[in-house]
C-alpha cells in the first residue's frame, strides 16, 4: 500500500493518491483521503491517532480495514513530521511500531501462544500493517524459540502425549506408521525433532524419518526434520 501526499507552504495537504492492489482497501482509503485536503499534518496526525486508540478500546467492535488503513496513513504522517509512532519506547526496543509492540510484549505474546508464531501473528497483528518489522520479529521469535520452552504452541509437559496421540494419524497417512508400536522419547530443539521409537517389525528408518518428516512439516506449517533412534 503506497500513500503519495502533497504538501503546500503551511504544511496542509492539498493532494492526496493511493496505489493499492487490492481492492478491499479502496472504499476506506477513499473516505479516509477525502478528509486529508486541507488539513494540516499535525491536526491529521492528532486526529487519526485518538480514531485508532477508539477503535481499539473493548467499547468498539474494531473495523480492521479502517484500522489498518488509519495506522498506515498516521505512519506517513509520523514521517512528514519527522517523528515516529510510539516514540516513548526506545528505537532498540521497538519489534512493532504499528502495533505498539516492544521486545517485553513480544515476550509476553510468546509465552501466551506457547511460541505458536501463527496464533502469536493473528492475535497480535504484527507485520500485518507496512510488514516492515518482521525482519526484526522473525530475529526476536528466534532468539525466544532458541531457548526450546515451547515447540509450536506445546509446552516441554505436552510435547510427548502430542507426539504419541498423533500415532494413529500418522498410520492413515503411512503405512510404515503400522511398523511402529510406541513413541518412547521425543526431544525438541529449533525446529528438530529427536524421536526415539519401539517398532514391532524391522523397516526401513530413513524411509520412516522422511514420511514422519513429511507428516509433521504439514502439521506445523513449517520445515520439521525428525531424527529416529530405533530400540
Amino acid at each position: 500500500m503506497g500513500l503519495y501526499l502533497k504538501l503546500d507552504s503551511r504544511n496542509k495537504v492539498y493532494a492526496f493518491r493511493y496505489g493499492c492492489k487490492d481492492e478491499k482497501y479502496h472504499s476506506c482509503l477513499n473516505k479516509l483521503g477525502a478528509q486529508l485536503i486541507d488539513q494540516s499534518i499535525e491536526d491529521l496526525y492528532l486526529s487519526f491517532a485518538q480514531t485508532i486508540a477508539q477503535s481499539t478500546s473493548e467499547e468498539f467492535a474494531p473495523d480492521l480495514l479502517l484500522e489498518q488503513c488509519l495506522i498506515r496513513f498516521n505512519k506517513a504522517f509520523a514521517f512528514l513530521l519527522g517523528e515516529e509512532r510510539n516514540s516513548h519506547l526506545a528505537k532498540e526496543n521497538i519489534v512493532c511500531r504499528c502495533m505498539g509492540v516492544d521486545r517485553a510484549k513480544l515476550q509476553d505474546l510468546y509465552h501466551a501462544y506457547k511460541g505458536n508464531e501463527k496464533e502469536l501473528i493473528l492475535n497480535s497483528n504484527i507485520g500485518l500493517t507496512c510488514g516492515e518489522c518482521m525482519p526484526v520479529f522473525q530475529a526476536e521469535l528466534k532468539n525466544l524459540q532458541d531457548k526450546a520452552e515451547y515447540f509450536f504452541g506445546l509446552d516441554s509437559s505436552e510435547i510427548l502425549p502430542y507426539f504419541q496421540d498423533s500415532l494413529e494419524s500418522f498410520k492413515a497417512y503411512s503405512p510404515l506408521g503400522e511398523k511402529i508400536q510406541g513413541i518412547n522419547e521425543v526431544k525438541v530443539e529449533a525446529q528438530c525433532i529427536q524421536m526415539t521409537l519401539t517398532l514391532s517389525e524391522a523397516c526401513n528408518s530413513e524411509t520412516l524419518a522422511s514420511n514422519l518428516t513429511n507428516f509433521f512439516s504439514a502439521r506445523f506449517e513449517a520445515p520439521i526434520q525428525v531424527v529416529l533412534t530405533i530400540l
